[in-house]
């Protein structure tokens, strides 16, 4: 019996150093095996940079175990359920919160997008190509930046507008200024007027005029306006002119002169076969030149009176006339002056 305890006494020393081989040889295979399960990744979130070291492969769990949570709207370069390797990077993309003013709303929406406008394509908003966006699709997004939207359209309309007639005025010489005859009544027209509104978030903004096409003509209003000018003469008596000439005015008279030889030679006989007169308070007569005043006109001859044109004289040419006196001494006291002479008119009136 002895000498069986000896003997396995002597067996377990002798196995001693295999077991011991095979010990470490197991940790040591169990250690390169946990090795290979380390490994370094470097996280990026804005600007911060850190590099970890972790035994998971996940990146749902590598996150989780560093504190690390994703809302919704942040972006991440891999997927959460993505295995990592060694040396792997990680890109976080915080979402930030802008204001958006579009289509009659306002709003606050969380973003990682870079742009405007790849905000636009994350949210699915659509944009015109009229649309206006403040700031422009380009511009970075960042945290409580404000977007907006102005919806930009343009149409086509038709509308039928009336054509306001015009009034013609003809003067009337034998009417007062101030008084007006109707003629002919205008008669309102019509045209179609087609035009390209631009609106903006619904409100008209501008309008162009493509095209304009009359479909009734207008008739044209005829008013007849007075030309006359009221005026009362020195006999207190109301006359009406048309216009005012200034002349060169001398005096003649078939009265005799110093000499006995009449100032007139056709002895008071006028150039329409009336007889020469004078009268202060009524009608009297003058010579003219009939390219300027014609025979027959009524006249206000400024200090002489009230006058008719019925005679000529070889020396009244133009702008001149002679006012006929009763004595010799008259027209040497009259002398030459220059005065204004009113064509006189006679007014229409309305009969009852």
């Amino acid at each position: 019996m002895g000498l069986n305890v000896y003997k396995k006494k002597e067996e377990i020393s002798f196995n001693f150093p295999k077991m011991l081989f095979i010990g470490l040889l197991v940790f040591s295979l169990m250690f390169t095996i946990v090795l290979s399960f380390k490994k370094e990744i470097t996280i990026v979130i804005g600007n911060e940079e850190k590099k970890i070291v972790t035994f998971m492969s996940k990146t749902n769990s590598i996150l989780k175990s560093k504190g690390i949570q994703l809302n919704d709207k942040d972006k991440i370069s891999v997927g959460l359920n993505s295995k990592l390797k060694n040396g792997d990077l990680i890109t976080i993309t915080k979402a930030v919160d802008i204001s958006l003013k579009a289509d009659g709303e306002d709003k606050v929406i969380f973003t990682a997008e870079g742009t405007v406008r790849e905000f636009f394509a994350s949210e699915g908003i659509e944009i015109g190509e009229l649309d206006k966006v403040t700031p422009s699709l380009d511009t970075k997004i960042y945290e409580k930046m404000s977007i907006q939207v102005t919806r930009v359209v343009k149409v086509k309309q038709a509308q039928n507008l009336p054509v306001e007639f015009i009034t013609i005025e003809k003067p009337n010489n034998k009417m007062v200024k101030g008084e007006q005859k109707l003629v002919s009544h205008g008669r309102v027209g019509e045209k179609q007027v087609v035009k390209e509104l631009t609106l903006e978030d619904g409100e008209i903004v501008d309008e162009v005029v493509l095209k304009e096409t009359i479909t009734k003509e207008s008739v044209s209003e005829v008013v007849e306006v007075g030309t006359l000018t009221k005026m009362e003469v020195p006999n207190g008596e109301t006359v009406y002119y048309s216009s005012i000439i200034q002349v060169r005015a001398t005096a003649y008279t078939a009265d005799l002169n110093p000499q006995g030889i009449p100032d007139d030679p056709y002895l008071g006989v006028t150039a329409v076969g009336t007889r020469c007169k004078r009268n202060p308070n009524g009608i009297s007569t003058i010579a003219v030149d009939p390219r300027v005043i014609p025979l027959g006109t009524k006249v206000y001859v400024e200090g002489y009176g009230l006058a008719i044109a019925e005679d000529v004289g070889g020396a009244i040419k133009g702008n001149k006339i002679d006012v006929y006196v009763h004595k010799y001494s008259d027209t040497l006291k009259w002398g030459v002056r220059h005065v204004k002479v009113y064509i006189l008119e006679e007014i229409e009136r309305e009969q009852n």
